[in-house]
């Protein structure tokens, strides 16, 4: 490790003298201020420290100062050296100034990141699945790409607002060079919402611990705008109940899929039914929600549900398939039942906005089942507080998210209003 020093810019001054700092590594030779200033009296040479005395109270806040500048200019250089990267001088001295504003600004000097990896642990526990892969698995990877980008180290004061805020940039990379899953740059704008709302999570979640001092978050705009998604209309969904012949797993993922475009039930919820939750007519479940609550649904058997659960004596199947797999094979059961409608779908970036064509199969998943059942049920005439009783949402800014209702059968809807 390269061997840091401090000395004093005019050490024979009779008042406080700047204190310099100075390390060499692949070449270059770093000098620069550590913005603070002692009295030549004060300084031990030889130790490079401030020197303890009762009339001199400011020793051990500059020693532990000077402390942290020679830690972040070891870790800045065992960085570089591990990924073989060679950076310039102005760019060697930001980060050093950035790693200390790091140890000021946190109230106990850890790095941003040993906080992110704590806030994502407590996710796993505390949530879903779904929900700690957008942190652990999508927000991780779009910060550290932003770091590897802009060769720096993100800390908790380099997102408050400013010109060079790293917020900024973190946001452009989104906005204009991440990868979509189309592999061209730029992801779409409610993507780029959702790791901005994360991040902001984990702020929040880090000034109420009073990990850091908190600052306005107003510059961390969440945008969104609204996503087209699909639903099966009942005619679909009947044609999916009449397929024959099929393999037992596509019996399985057929059936399952048709419980949830009856009940509005999660993937976690009707791949896990269990024959002690059929009671007296009634699907009694506790539904899992994203934040890992459990709310009870007591939802009426529909003739289509009472057929399947029938045919299995009421022990449905458990299969033990993941998400990918099991859409997988719904995919397949639609292009067997001919639900290939051409739909065009609003992709919006950026930098465009453009219409893409896909087969309505394309866009089927286990989750359709419940928007399926919320925009049926609501087409079919039933009052929506009744719906959300049985879907489980609870504000009707949420449920009405879930509606997918075709401009053509809108019209035709709401034409006695006008």
């Amino acid at each position: 490790m390269s061997k840091v020093s401090f000395y004093l810019r005019n050490p024979n001054a009779s008042f406080s003298t700047n204190i310099q700092l100075v390390c060499h590594f692949n070449g270059m030779r770093i000098k620069m201020s550590t913005g603070m200033s002692i009295k030549p009296s004060m300084w031990i040479s030889n130790a490079m420290r401030a020197r303890i005395h009762k009339t001199f109270k400011e020793a051990k806040d500059i020693n532990e100062k000077l402390d942290k500048f020679e830690g972040a200019v070891n870790k800045i250089i065992y960085d570089l050296k591990d990924k073989n990267l060679f950076i310039s001088t102005p760019n060697f001295k930001e980060r050093i100034h950035r790693e200390v504003s790091l140890n000021s600004y946190t109230k106990n000097g850890k790095s941003f990141w040993f906080y992110f990896d704590e806030f994502v642990a407590h996710q796993k526990l505390h949530f879903s699945a779904s929900i700690y892969k957008d942190y652990n698995n999508s927000l991780r990877k779009h910060l550290t790409a932003t770091e590897k980008i802009h060769d720096t180290t993100i800390t908790f004061s380099s997102l408050k607002q400013s010109s060079d805020s790293l917020f900024h940039k973190f946001y452009n990379y989104l906005a204009y060079e991440a990868l979509n899953k189309d592999n061209e740059p730029g992801l779409a704008i409610n993507t780029i919402g959702k790791n901005v709302k994360c991040l902001k999570a984990f702020l929040h979640y880090c000034f109420e611990r009073d990990i850091c001092i908190p600052f306005p978050l107003k510059h961390m705009v969440v945008e969104q705008i609204d996503a087209d998604k699909v639903y099966l209309t009942e005619e679909e969904i009947e044609r999916l109940f009449d397929l024959k012949e099929l393999e037992p797993k596509e019996k399985q993922v057929r059936d399952l899929f048709i419980i949830g475009c009856e009940t509005g039930m999660r993937f976690a919820n009707f791949i896990n039914i269990h024959k002690d939750s059929y009671q007296t007519g009634n699907l009694v479940f506790h539904q899992v929600k994203s934040n890992g609550l459990k709310a009870k649904i007591i939802t009426p058997l529909s003739d289509r549900h009472i057929s399947i659960a029938e045919s299995y004596k009421y022990v449905l199947p458990n299969p033990k398939m993941s998400c990918l797999e099991f859409n997988k094979i719904l995919r397949s059961l639609c292009i067997q039942a001919g639900i290939n409608d051409i739909i065009l779908i609003q992709k919006v970036t950026k930098t465009q906005t453009s219409k893409v064509s896909y087969k309505k199969f394309e866009l089927v998943s286990s989750h359709t089942a419940r928007r399926s059942f919320c925009t049926n049920k609501f087409l079919n005439g039933m009052p929506v507080p009744a719906i959300m009783k049985f879907s489980g949402h609870k504000t009707e800014r949420s449920f009405f998210k879930y509606l997918k209702l075709d401009a053509e059968i809108t019209a035709a809807k709401f034409k006695e209003y006008f």
